[in-house]
C-alpha cells in the first residue's frame, strides 16, 4: 500500500525542526505518522475548501453550459417554428397561384384535369 507523502510528515525517529511540538515517530515498523496535528487539520481543511471550491466551480460551469444549451434549444425551436410558418405561407401562396392559373385556364377553355 502506498502512503501519501506530504510536507507535514516526519521520518521515523528523526525530529522535524520546523515544527516545535512535533511528536517524533518512534517505531520504524509503523508507517510514518503525521507531525503537528493542528497543521494537518489546517491543511486538511484547506484541501477540503479547495475541493469544495473546485467542485462548486465545476458545477457552476455545468449549470452555465446547461443554461446555454436550453437557451440555444429555445432559439432553435423558435427558428424552426418561424420556418414552418414561412413554409405554410409559401404553400398557401403557391396553392392560391395554382388555383388562379386553373381558373384562368378554365376561362380559356382548356381544362387541364
Amino acid at each position: 500500500m502506498e502512503f501519501e507523502r506530504g510536507p507535514a510528515r516526519c521520518a521515523p525517529g528523526i525530529p522535524v525542526s520546523s515544527t516545535d511540538n512535533c511528536d517524533v515517530c518512534s517505531r520504524s515498523s509503523s508507517p510514518p505518522q503525521h507531525c503537528g496535528s493542528s497543521l494537518d487539520r489546517l491543511l486538511s481543511t484547506d484541501s477540503d475548501g479547495v475541493s469544495q471550491r473546485a467542485l462548486r466551480s465545476r458545477q457552476d460551469a455545468l449549470d452555465r453550459r446547461e443554461s446555454n444549451l436550453r437557451h440555444s434549444e429555445r432559439l432553435f425551436c423558435d427558428r424552426v417554428a418561424a420556418w414552418e410558418a414561412r413554409c405554410r405561407q409559401w404553400e398557401a401562396a403557391f396553392a392560391a397561384r395554382l388555383a388562379d392559373l386553373d381558373a384562368r385556364e378554365v376561362l380559356l377553355g382548356r381544362d387541364v384535369r
